[in-house]
């Protein structure tokens, strides 16, 4: 094979028959949800074991103790985080924090810090430190994920309005200890095209919500290096993944492993990767979804997606920004679900979508031809936005978050199982088979599985759980779509003439 980018990532280049383009990945995915958003050591708990008992839907490599990739998302665990941390917090929802993959030579990992700390300025943030090295056990990983084992740390953001705290953080707890913030960065890091376009940043900018500027420097940073990797970057949800498998997850990460590692959300996801190579990067979850299956569409999506960079100037979430800033919309991790996590969490960031409608735009139902089945706010709904989007069509079963819903959908294939319980104690548990969690036949409060183009979706801002029929009629309705079409669309087939049925007229026709 040809030599990889990175040590830690290490998939080989486009070669002879070889094109990462086509990789693409089926697997398990799972959940553990309280809807009342009450955090517990259980919730986590339970994540750990269901991933465990979907062993069997991931994979493991020649070497027995390599596996494919294994993660978790988690909302934000605070009290560890307090615990951790030798450097004072905010208040929870005021930081944010994401575990980031670094070189494991100090000279080039010292360049990944100063451009989190530059990109972080540039969108009126400040660091306020890292725990870094982040507490793992390399003992547990197997030969292959051992050689490509990256340098883990992990950040914390806030407002600049927090520089204070920042300015009294413990250096010892810095990525490399030799760090000088006056030092600039040597020349090895990729700077993309696009990328300075971010180097002047409005002041409306730097006043947009939090988690809009975490993304947005998340971006920017992604962007400017291919020497690091931020697993997620939020106030609401974090990821621990890596080249694992399912039983390795927890011993690896030490924080999961400690009972201040509460949460009222978990995510879990054991890959296989099918005509793919695996690696620490390619674990899911991502920033908001994990996936079970394959996209079929991807080659068409990503090539639109790439057209309509050209056409998109500004949006409304991100101010006076130049949408170059966060261009191209493909980060080339080399998956399919990679792709579809990055144009989901830009449309998310972007507008003011929910990220339940974000979804319904991009795995839309079988809607063509349901004049008799569906309502027409509906079909109005994807005819209009099929004219924005086109479908990323599985088979998929998508599990997503952003920390204020939680929802899974399967795409109008419906080749992809999801089971899922709800509890007498508030508790959602989905996962791609039964019997992951075991969980009491009288504490079932109701039990069922996800249908063809059906969304399952728990809303923590309301605490409960909204039916398919009630959540997306409440998308359908929000805005005059069927106006919207009638008054803008061009139906080609309602402008040609009618077909001609009489031999006669045809001859007449052609003559």
């Amino acid at each position: 094979m040809a030599p990889v980018e990175h040590e830690w990532d290490a998939i080989p280049k486009r070669q002879g028959l070889y094109d990462p383009a086509n990789e693409s990945d089926a697997c398990g995915v799972g959940a553990v949800v309280d809807m009342g958003r009450k955090e517990s050591r259980k919730v986590v708990t339970d994540a750990g074991e269901m991933v465990i008992r979907m062993t069997h839907r991931g994979a493991k490599q020649a070497n027995e103790g390599d596996g494919d990739g294994v993660g978790i998302m988690l909302s934000i665990p605070d009290a560890l985080y307090r615990s951790a941390c030798s450097f004072d917090l905010p208040p929870a929802g005021e930081y944010g924090v994401g575990n980031i993959f670094m070189p494991r030579q100090e000279e080039r990992r010292r360049d990944c810090v100063i451009l989190i700390d530059r990109m972080a300025t540039k969108f009126g943030l400040c660091v306020l430190g890292w725990r870094a090295p982040l507490p793992v056990n390399s003992s547990v990983l197997g030969p292959y994920a051992s050689c490509t084992e990256p340098y883990i740390g992990q950040v914390f953001l806030a407002d600049s309005s927090n520089q204070a705290k920042a300015n009294n953080k413990d250096a010892t707890f810095s990525p490399t200890r030799s760090f000088s913030p006056g030092r600039e960065p040597s020349k090895r890091r990729t700077v993309h095209r696009s990328a300075e376009a971010a180097d002047d940043i409005a002041d409306d900018v730097k006043r947009l919500p939090l988690e809009t500027r975490l993304f947005l420097a998340r971006r920017a940073i992604a962007l400017r290096a291919r020497e690091l990797f931020c697993c997620s970057l939020s106030s609401r949800t974090i990821v621990y993944k890596g080249q694992f498998k399912p039983d390795q997850l927890f011993d690896y990460y030490i924080d999961l492993r400690s009972s201040l590692c509460k949460a009222y959300l978990a995510i879990v996801h054991s890959r296989f990767s099918t005509n793919s190579f695996p690696s620490w990067t390619r674990a899911h979850p991502f920033r908001r979804l994990a996936h079970n299956g394959e996209i079929n569409t991807l080659q068409g999506n990503r090539n639109q997606a790439k057209a309509r960079e050209a056409i998109m100037q500004a949006a409304k979430g991100f101010g006076s920004l130049n949408l170059d800033t966060v261009f191209p919309i493909d980060e080339d991790i080399g998956s399919d679900s990679a792709m579809l996590d990055n144009v989901v969490e830009l449309l998310a960031a972007a507008g003011n979508r929910d990220l339940a409608e974000v979804i319904m735009m991009v795995i839309p139902e079988a809607w063509q031809n349901a004049e008799d089945t569906m309502s027409s706010e509906k079909r109005n709904f994807y005819k209009y936005h099929s004219c924005l989007m086109e479908p990323w069509d599985g088979p998929a079963l998508v599990a997503f978050t952003d920390g204020i819903q939680f929802g899974a959908t399967l795409d109008r294939n419906g080749l992809r199982p999801g089971r899922f319980y709800m509890t007498k104690d508030n508790m959602l548990v989905l996962a791609s088979e039964v019997g992951v969690v075991d969980v009491p036949t009288d504490e079932v409060m109701f039990k069922g599985r996800l249908r063809p183009g059906k969304m399952l979706l728990v809303d923590f801002r309301e605490g409960r759980l909204v039916e398919d029929a009630e959540l997306k009629m409440k998308y359908a309705q929000r805005l005059p779509y069927g106006q919207y079409l009638e008054g803008h669309a061009l139906e080609l087939a309602k402008q040609l003439p009618p077909p001609i049925t009489d031999d006669v007229q045809l001859i007449e026709e052609l003559m």
